[in-house]
Formats: structure tokens, C-alpha cells, sequence
């Protein structure tokens, strides 16, 4: 179907997949200062931007579009995502989202949504993708995560010794970094992160908070550090007082706030270790508000949602289920928390912590592609501006991954991952999803065709 798809666009393309394409008249926003250049014309060729010229560029045998009152704006992405189908992939183009850092899993079939599926499930779809033969966005692929937790799907480890054997597994799977999750002791931590560091691969993921501390991993060199848990969010003020008002708003008991205090007064050395290691928070903030947002009926019924895998909706509803039958009590807990899970993205924006746009999708309701929308508007919320939030999922990822050389900003010579927005995302970022068309890795993907492969996807899914 995939193949099919590829050839229909080549069709519509006139001259297949490698057809210049030109934009007369765009409006260019720089995600780096937030200055607009308008009424350019942009030359695509050979999947780069060969030329941005203020007059017009005479070229035949290109497909042409309009941008007279649009906006280009570098592909976003989404750093981190669990992609549990092939169906995702088409989502998140048509949603502009050009790049994806898949935050692994090892599942063999669709799951809940909350781990992707195998890695040489992935790495297959990227060389189709890569190949021209699928319509996908770029993917990092971390494969199977490693953990201390004894599940199936990790590669567990214990000692240093382990920690060694795990990077080397990961390095002939060629997988593009290390996923760290839960439980690891801390001498193994360690020796994952020097010898990740000797075979050229990052590590990111969470921090296993039972084991090893934020100065610790930062220290260690974790890139980048995924959600909002628990000795983190203790940082989400510098007043002891508003810290200790959350405490008893949320019932801790005498040991527990003795504990968050402990975290509290480590926050000054976290903060200066976060800048220091240059370590990113990706605070995937759709997926920390699900908990409150399930008492929003739009949000639960949502019928986007109905074209993703069956196992995927109902790991949904089972969430939605456990959520609604919480106590009161407990129900308050999650607003509590959701709260100050938003100071605490407010407060180390203000400190310079740098962030980058995630999700978490599929889990817990997030949307393939639509998802990143709702985050950069979180994002806002925080406190960002529309530039901030907007640089999260362009040049901030550029940045991170080290390669602004090739993404992240709209140059000559970039990668030709654009997206061509009908209203002006500065005023206001909610315009990321005006979409009029997409630009991924030199293929123009058109309004029209963004509306056929939604129809598609229904069809597929018998939705009318």
C-alpha cells in the first residue's frame, strides 16, 4: 500500500519523486531570531534548498507553488514518540512533523501505545523512507531500552560488566543512541555512559531516580532527560514556603516531605549541572496532562483517534477508565501535580535550561503528528513565547542532535524539510496547524494530497 501511495504521488508529481520544486512569494521565518523574510522564492533541488532569491528564479520542469500570504517554517519534530504502527508515519507528516527520535521498545505486535514496536521493524521503514518507497519522516531509532526492571523487552543490567556487554549489543544493532530506563545501579550507569561515550552513541531516557541523581546523570553525560518526575519537579519553585503548601495540598506524609525537601535543597546544583553538561529537558507535557484531561469529553472522544491500531484505543479507554474510577482525593493529586509540573517547565525556562518538543505518543491518548501541535501550545502556556516554543521542535532538536549544518533552520544548502503554514505561527502557535503543505526531504507533499491520505486512512479504518 505503501509503494502504492509513493507511486501515486510521483504520478501527481509529473516527473517523479526528484522534481524541483519551486515557492514564489513565501513569507521565511528565521526560528533562530524570529525575523521574517518576506516575499522570497525558494528553490528545492536535489532534497536541499538550492536557492532563496527575493526576485524570481527562472527554472523549467518544477512543481509550483503559490505562497503569496503563507509561511515557511523549518520541518518540525518530535523527540520523543513510541511508534507502534505504520499508519503513524504518514500522520505525522501530514502534521508537519519531518523528524522523529523514537524513544524505543522492542514490542512484536501493536501495544497500548506506550512502547514502540521492534527496532528492525523501524529500521526497515526508515529505508523505505530513505529509498523514496514510503512516506515517513526521519527517524532515530534507539531500539530496545536499558533497564534494571527484568522486563522482556530490555536489555537489563546489573554490574559494569553489563552495562559494557549492553552498549556493544546496541552498537551492532545500529541503533542511533542508547534509551536508559529504570533501576539501574549507579557503577553500571556510569560505565553504560563511558562506554556509550567510547562507541560514539548518546544515552537519554529517564533518570532511574531510585539509583542515580540529576547531577549524577547529567555528570555522567545524559543528553537529554525525558518527563517531569519526581526530585525534578521538587525544583518547580525557589520558595520553600510554595513547596511546602504542595506537600500538604497533596497529603505528603512526615517522611515523604522530608524526602522532597532533601531534593529541594539539591536544586541549586541541579540546575547549575543541567546548564553546565548542557543536559535537554523534554518534558512531554500532552502526555503529563492526559491525567487531567480525561475528564474533558473532547479530549476522550477525540475522533482522530479512531484510525490508530485497536490495541492502541484501547489502552486508551483502559486509561481513561482507571483515571475516572481514582478517588477524589487522588483526582485532586493529578491536578496538583499537573500544575506544578508547568512551573517547574516555566521556572527552568526562566533558568536557560534549553527544552525540546516530545510527546510520548501514542500513550495515554497522544495523537501520531497532531500531538506536537498540542505540546508547542503547552509549551506556550509555560510561559514560552511563539518563537520559544516553535525553536523546541526546529532548531532546538537541530542543535541537540548536532546538525545544524543540515536541519533546524530554513539556508541554503538545509535539507529541504519545510513546512508551509496559511497563518503566521509568531502570533500565535496554535498556526503550526494551518497546514498547507509539506516539503520532506525534498518531496512536496500538497494540501490536496494531505486530504487524500486522511481520507485514506479512514477508509482503511471504515470511518466515514
Amino acid at each position: 500500500m505503501k509503494v502504492i501511495t509513493f507511486l501515486i504521488f510521483s504520478i501527481l508529481a509529473g516527473n517523479g519523486y526528484s522534481q524541483d520544486v519551486l515557492i514564489r512569494n513565501i513569507n521565511v521565518i528565521n526560528v533562530m531570531t524570529g525575523q521574517i523574510e518576506y516575499d522570497k522564492t525558494i528553490l528545492v533541488s536535489d532534497k536541499k534548498i538550492k536557492q532563496i532569491s527575493s526576485g524570481p528564479i527562472q527554472i523549467k520542469n518544477t512543481r509550483t507553488v503559490n505562497g503569496k500570504g503563507k509561511f515557511l517554517i523549518p520541518g518540525l519534530w518530535d523527540m520523543h514518540v513510541h511508534t507502534v504502527d505504520s499508519s503513524y508515519l504518514e500522520l505525522f507528516i501530514i502534521n508537519g512533523v519531518t523528524g522523529i527520535r523514537d524513544m524505543g521498545g522492542a514490542a512484536v505486535n501493536s501495544n497500548n501505545g506506550c512502547e514502540s514496536i521492534g527496532y528492525e521493524k523501524l529500521m526497515n521503514w526508515r529505508k523505505l523512507i530513505n529509498s523514496g518507497l514510503l512516506t515517513g519522516p526521519r527517524i532515530l531509532i534507539s531500539g530496545p531500552p536499558v533497564s534494571n526492571t527484568g522486563w522482556a523487552t530490555s536489555i537489563n543490567i546489573q554490574t559494569p560488566e553489563d552495562a559494557r556487554n549492553a552498549v556493544k549489543k546496541l552498537k551492532s544493532l545500529g541503533v542511533d543512541f542508547i534509551k536508559v530506563y529504570e533501576k539501574i545501579p549507579l557503577d553500571a550507569y556510569k560505565a553504560l555512559a563511558k562506554e556509550a561515550k567510547v562507541a560514539g552513541l548518546s544515552i537519554a531516557g529517564h533518570v532511574p531516580i531510585e539509583t542515580v541523581s540529576l547531577i549524577e546523570a547529567a555528570e555522567a553525560g545524559q543528553r537529554s532527560i525525558e518527563h517531569i518526575r519526581d526530585p525534578l519537579l521538587m525544583c518547580f519553585t525557589s520558595n520553600r514556603e510554595e513547596l511546602l503548601h504542595f506537600f500538604y495540598e497533596d497529603n505528603w506524609s512526615k517522611s515523604d516531605i522530608e524526602w522532597g525537601l532533601l531534593q529541594y535543597d539539591k536544586c541549586p546544583g541541579t540546575i547549575e549541572a543541567l546548564k553546565k553538561y548542557k543536559t535537554w529537558l523534554v518534558p512531554t507535557l500532552t502526555v503529563e496532562k492526559a491525567k487531567v484531561a480525561i475528564s474533558d469529553p473532547k479530549f476522550v472522544n477525540d475522533e482522530r483517534r479512531r484510525i490508530l491500531p485497536k490495541s492502541v484505543q484501547q489502552g486508551f479507554e483502559d486509561y481513561v477508565a482507571k483515571k475516572l474510577s481514582l478517588s477524589t482525593v487522588d483526582k485532586k493529586s493529578d491536578s496538583s501535580w499537573w500544575l506544578r509540573q508547568k512551573l517547574l517547565v516555566t521556572r527552568m525556562h526562566t533558568e536557560g535550561i534549553g527544552f525540546m518538543a516530545g510527546t510520548d505518543c501514542a500513550c495515554e491518548g497522544g495523537l501520531p503528528g497532531n500531538s506536537l501541535h498540542n505540546e508547542l501550545r503547552l509549551f506556550v502556556e509555560a510561559g514560552f513565547s511563539p518563537l520559544e516554543a516553535l525553536q523546541t521542535a526546529t532548531i532546538n532538536p537541530a542543535m541537540y542532535l548536532k546538525a545544524t549544518d543540515s536541519l533546524g533552520i530554513i539556508k541554503e544548502g538545509k535539507n529541504a524539510d519545510l513546512v508551509i503554514l496559511n497563518q503566521n505561527p509568531l502570533l500565535d502557535i496554535a498556526a503550526t496547524e494551518s497546514i498547507y503543505a509539506v516539503i520532506q526531504n525534498g518531496q512536496l507533499i500538497t494540501y490536496r494530497q494531505i486530504t487524500r491520505i486522511k481520507r485514506d486512512l479512514k477508509k482503511k479504518k471504515n470511518i466515514r
